[in-house]
């Protein structure tokens, strides 16, 4: 790794405590499978860090077991953490407003149908696609079909996208909470809510650029 760039970019902790905190998938304790990881690591903060400016193509070596281990991980840093802590703030913020405020009576129930379609989404995904992905690269290095009736472009026709919804909640939000002058904790939540946006830009530029075009090509290839 860069060493101090990389431990100086303020994304490094967020994506390093989903690898010291959170265990998704049993990874191969191979010199080979940690040093991969390592610039997995690296990798996914320089993307966050610079957001806009990230592609795909950088996590296009990464085996997708390797992509899933990371999505899953992801989701469970969604739910255990970066959600919970938007809703505390939500809270602070309705707390200090002003009780007919609309924030007071939209917020938190817009913000909650957010989390609760996000946690449906995270389901699908790790019943369906995530198990279909693995069963056919593990096929695939032995050469045989996986036998799952599924594929990458029936995820892709039900696949909604989080990042887009979010970004129109943090607008709404945003235009309830204009007239809330120096309420700080409104100011602290929509940092919080970008910060999430990009974070899961990142999470669908890996599962949509990267993963489904590998399963596409595995799909491909097993019915040669």
């Amino acid at each position: 790794m860069h060493n101090e760039l990389f431990y100086s970019l303020p994304e490094s902790s967020k994506i390093i405590s989903r690898y010291n905190s959170i265990h998704a998938l049993a990874a191969a304790n191979t010199g080979a499978c940690q040093m991969a990881r390592m610039y997995l690591i690296e990798d996914l903060t320089f993307s966050l860090n610079d957001i806009d400016r990230a592609t795909a193509s950088v996590f296009a070596p990464y085996p997708a077991g390797m992509l899933v281990d990371y999505l899953i991980r992801t989701h469970r840093y969604y739910s255990s953490k970066a959600l919970p802590e938007i809703g505390l703030t939500l809270s602070a913020v309705i707390g200090n407003a002003p009780d007919d405020h609309p924030i007071c009576r939209y917020g938190m129930a817009l913000f909650e149908k957010f989390v609760h379609e996000s946690e449906v989404h995270f389901i699908y995904e790790e019943t369906h696609l995530f198990p279909y992905a693995l069963a056919l690269e593990r096929a695939a290095l032995v050469r045989k079909s996986a036998d799952i009736q599924y594929s990458a472009a029936e995820f892709s026709a039900e696949h909604p996208h989080g990042e887009l919804e979010l970004s129109k909640v943090i607008n709404y939000l945003s235009r309830l909470g204009g007239t809330l002058s120096g309420n700080f904790a409104f100011g602290v939540m929509l940092q919080q809510l970008r910060a999430l946006n990009a974070d899961m830009k990142l999470h669908a530029m890996i599962e949509d650029g990267v993963l489904v075009p590998k399963l596409l090509e595995l799909e491909a290839k097993s019915r040669r």
